[in-house]
C-alpha cells in the first residue's frame, strides 16, 4: 500500500514522493521524471527511510536560513 505525499512539477520535469510499507518498515519512494523538448525523457526511482527524509528537510531548512530571499 502506498500514499502520495507530494507532487511538484515545472518545465523541466516532475518530482513525486510516496509513502509506503515494505517488509513492515515505513519507506519513502522519490520519483524524478525529467523532460526535454516537452517530452518525458527518463525517470529515476529512489527508496529511502524516514531518517533520510528528515536529513533532507534539515538541509532545506539550513539553506533557507542562509538564503532567506532565494526562490524555491
Amino acid at each position: 500500500m502506498s500514499t502520495e505525499l507530494m507532487t511538484a512539477k515545472n518545465d523541466t520535469g516532475s518530482l513525486y514522493v510516496l509513502g509506503l510499507h515494505r517488509n513492515n518498515k515505513r519507506r519513502y519512494q522519490i520519483t524524478v521524471v525529467g523532460k526535454a523538448g516537452g517530452l518525458f525523457e527518463d525517470a529515476a526511482y529512489l527508496e529511502v527511510d524516514a531518517e533520510t527524509i528528515a536529513n533532507m528537510q534539515r538541509c532545506v531548512d539550513e539553506y533557507r536560513e542562509l538564503y532567506p530571499n532565494s526562490k524555491d
